[in-house]
């Protein structure tokens, strides 16, 4: 996870972002949970990679079971929960179980299409105590409505964010970097500066799916997020963007600096250097409790929280090492940026099958 906008304009993180979960700084040693409660969703994004569904899964985790886990996940010394899903705010136990991990001194965010999110909802969220609110978009075409599987997602999502804010919580948009939504990009950059919306994540899309774009599409993508990035610095716009999901962002935005002031680009280099992701891959719980080391391509299965504690997990899973299950993907290992994207971790047995980024392989090459 790279915030972007510290990296290309020095913008200090605010409290909303200044985490593990948010931002990827400090995350060897601050834990974070991406904790998907339900797989129940309104949408039928094709994109998805959680598998929603319209009803629960009759294996979810029962009520008791998650308030163990929030004890589970404190004892263990995580420090930051995100609840996810499908959408977790359908799940019949979200404000329980959302309320508990706040009470427990957990800072939680939440991930949500936004359709449960009213005034209401949004004043009882920032009364629970939860930091911040990632609300989900897509392009605002009619085209792009159908295929999500519902009328007005866009405007439930515009809603959402605008009473988030009004009721003082921490709210911001989650664009999912797929083919459709690439060629929507500079539509979806405006509705951001329409909207004044603070909080900006864009989620690259991994495993194969008809909407995964091609190199050529993310790059030119990445190219429009750089130069908005820059423009609403200059502008006075205290909006903060990251990106999520692939290591290789923060060497190609470096690329790019280089070309317009090579000062500055030496002190991303550092600021790179410093940040680079440990070599393992984010710690999920899915909606049945098993408890997964999520990668890019993939995923390793660690146990279930019904049959073990979390704390052994974390433990093997800060010390990741070779024998760990998980290797580089094919090319990782020569690429001059492994030192400070920390290269593409994926399962053992799909190394030589994973292509690990975006870049050339000109670029990846010491020139």
């Amino acid at each position: 996870m790279l915030h972007v906008t510290h990296l290309l304009c020095g913008a200090r993180p605010t409290r909303a972002t200044a985490f593990a979960g948010w931002t990827g700084e400090g995350s060897a040693d601050r834990r974070h949970v991406v904790w998907q409660l339900t797989r129940r969703c309104s949408l039928r994004c094709p994109d998805c990679g959680m598998g929603s569904s319209l009803v629960n899964d009759p294996g979810e985790v029962r009520l008791e079971e998650m308030m163990a886990v929030i004890d589970d996940l404190c004892a263990s010394g995580v420090e930051s929960v995100a609840l996810a899903g499908g959408d977790p705010m359908l799940h019949p136990h979200f404000y329980d179980v959302a309320g508990y991990a706040c009470a427990r001194s957990l800072r939680v965010e939440v991930a949500t299409t936004g359709s449960r999110i009213d005034s209401h909802a949004a004043e009882r969220l920032r009364d629970l105590g939860i930091a911040c609110v990632g609300v989900s978009f897509a392009s605002r075409t009619a085209e792009s409505e159908q295929i999500r599987g519902r009328a007005a997602a866009v405007q439930r999502a515009r809603s959402a964010i605008r009473h988030c804010r009004g009721a003082g919580l921490a709210a911001g948009l989650r664009l999912r970097l797929t083919r459709r939504n690439l060629q929507n990009l500079p539509e979806a950059l405006e509705w951001i500066e329409e909207e004044e919306i603070p909080l900006v994540a864009l989620v690259h899309v991994g495993g194969k799916t008809r909407e995964r774009p091609t190199d050529t599409d993310l790059r030119r993508g990445l190219h429009m997020v750089d130069d908005a990035v820059r423009r609403w610095d200059h502008d006075g716009h205290s909006r903060e963007t990251l990106t999520l999901g692939q290591r290789a962002d923060g060497a190609f935005f470096w690329m790019l600096a280089r070309r317009r002031d090579a000062k500055r680009a030496d002190s991303m280099w550092r600021q790179l250097q410093r940040q680079r992701a440990p070599r393992r891959g984010e710690l999920m719980i899915d909606d049945c409790g098993n408890i997964l080391e999520k990668f890019s391509a993939g995923a390793i299965r660690h146990g279930n929280v019904r049959e073990q504690r979390l704390r052994s997990v974390l433990t093997k899973w800060e010390k990741r090492g070779a024998e760990s299950g998980a290797d580089f993907a094919r090319g990782c290992k020569d690429c001059r940026f492994i030192e400070i994207c920390g290269g593409t971790v994926v399962p053992s047995a799909l190394t030589e099958k994973v292509k690990p980024c975006y870049l050339r392989d000109y670029e990846s090459r010491d020139c």
